[in-house]
């Protein structure tokens, strides 16, 4: 079925908004230019000169189809307004559609990934709670005559800052500024900070956790169980 704006689209050619836009304001001058001209014509069709009344008639025709053109482009406009609005509308109803899929994708990743971390760290618990019984096992078995060397590292505290060390080794990201072309750097495990400050701008250079303990094995071996043994 064909609409009137079909019709006054076929009359006036391109119907986007911008187009139509610049057609109304052209007609809206030519318009003020035919109201003009009918005024022009209308004294001397009172005045019964010769011709001036079919001057006045053709004068007023012609203003009326630039009234008509007037109208019908407003109305044109004001549809391609409302088509263009629905269109772009729909555009974004489509974007955002696509970018909520996004996020129920990875929404379901993150979940899994944050799944497989619990796990992980549950047995990482577990593996610190094993080191800590033995650290105490192998204090307890100590003679009663002799102590811990200073330095031994296998104080409860030792042990923490072992394992805070290997935090920041493994999973701290560099305190640098981000300059032009600098990639933002992954985010720290969190609480990871630098125990050694010459490792705050290279996690690799941290002692870590099996460095810090064979050190502490390494000495202990060294200064009780062989010179003692």
């Amino acid at each position: 079925m064909t609409t009137l704006l079909d019709r006054i689209s076929t009359v006036l050619g391109p119907t986007s908004a911008d187009a139509l836009e610049v057609k109304l304001q052209q007609a809206r001058e030519a318009l003020t230019v035919l109201t003009a001209n009918v005024a022009s014509a209308a004294l001397p069709a009172e005045e019964g000169i010769e011709g001036a009344r079919d001057a006045l008639d053709a004068a007023n025709e012609t203003l009326r189809q630039g009234e008509e053109r007037v109208r019908n482009l407003t109305f044109a406009l004001e549809s391609a307004r409302t088509r263009e609005a629905t269109k772009t509308q729909a555009q974004r109803d489509a974007i955002k559609k696509s970018q909520h899929e996004a996020m129920r994708v990875h929404l379901r990743e993150r979940d899994a990934a944050g799944a497989k971390l619990a796990e992980h760290l549950a047995s990482a618990v577990n593996e610190w709670r094993a080191m800590v019984a033995a650290n105490d096992a192998m204090v307890q078995a100590l003679p009663a005559d002799e102590k811990l060397p200073q330095g031994s590292g296998a104080a409860l505290s030792d042990l923490h800052t072992a394992v805070l060390s290997e935090l920041w080794r493994a999973g701290g990201s560099p305190h640098v500024g981000l300059g032009w072309g600098v990639e933002k750097p992954p985010p720290s495990w969190p609480g990871a900070q630098p125990i050694d400050p010459a490792s705050r701008y290279d996690p690799s250079k941290e002692i870590g956790l099996l460095a810090s303990l064979r050190q502490s094995t390494e000495y202990l071996l060294r200064t009780i169980i062989n010179v003692k043994g």
